[in-house]
């Protein structure tokens, strides 16, 4: 029973979970639902083994919808990466807007598969996360490819607000070196270095080169 994958369906449509439920379960013999949530409250509890409905094992995959009464899809993503980060992430939603997308990519899910979606495709998205690999549909490419084009704009963009000497400065910070170290890497002096850093952190509304570390790679401004 070790390749079987365990999974949670949470949307709050009744038909919807019974529908879903029944399709990956007709469509895989490697997949068992072993709960459904209507709620991301709901979910949260059973994965803590809380009320009548607490599990007594973690599920391989959770399938979660976007759009959920209180807590909604995106804010429960962000804590199962936080606190269960075992558990694949499946995203089930027609909600597929660009600003959705980047989103969603940036709290690390693992899938996301629409809703419109055939019970084979979603049983395959299922087993594709579940196997550790990454599923977006066809449907979502052209999507991915725009968040992926606007992304790099947006570094051109952050990239022109400094001169050459910061971009080096901000690329050595990232490195891990000191003031002193990049002064003498770019022979300059260290307060000339301490300048750079000032101007970065005014212009990016900062106060550490810690918090210009996770700018910077956050935004993709600087890769190691």
């Amino acid at each position: 029973m070790d390749d079987i994958i365990k999974v949670i369906t949470v949307d709050d449509h009744p038909l919807i979970l019974s529908g879903v439920t029944a399709a990956l379960e007709k469509n895989s013999r490697n997949i068992k639902v072993i709960g459904t949530a209507s709620t991301a409250e709901e979910m949260m509890n059973m994965l803590s083994g809380l009320g009548p409905r607490g599990l007594h094992e973690l599920p391989d995959v959770i399938l979660l919808d976007l759009m959920l009464p209180g807590m909604q899809g995106e804010e429960a993503a962000k804590i199962l990466k936080k606190d269960y980060p075992s558990i694949k992430i499946l995203v089930f939603s027609a909600e597929t807007s660009e600003n959705v997308i980047y989103r969603l990519l940036q709290i690390g899910i693992d899938g996301f598969v629409n809703k419109t979606s055939a019970g084979r495709e979603i049983a395959a998205a299922v087993e594709c996360v579940g196997s550790g690999n990454q599923y977006f549909g066809m449907d979502t490419a052209r999507i991915l490819e725009n968040v992926h084009v606007a992304k790099g704009h947006k570094c051109k963009e952050m990239c022109s607000m400094f001169s050459d000497r910061e971009m080096d400065v901000m690329r050595l910070c990232c490195e891990g070196f000191l003031s002193k170290e990049i002064a003498d890497k770019l022979d300059i002096s260290p307060r000339t270095v301490d300048n750079h850093k000032r101007n970065i952190f005014q212009k990016l509304g900062i106060n550490s080169s810690l918090e210009l570390v996770k700018y910077a790679l956050t935004n993709d401004i600087i890769k190691l």
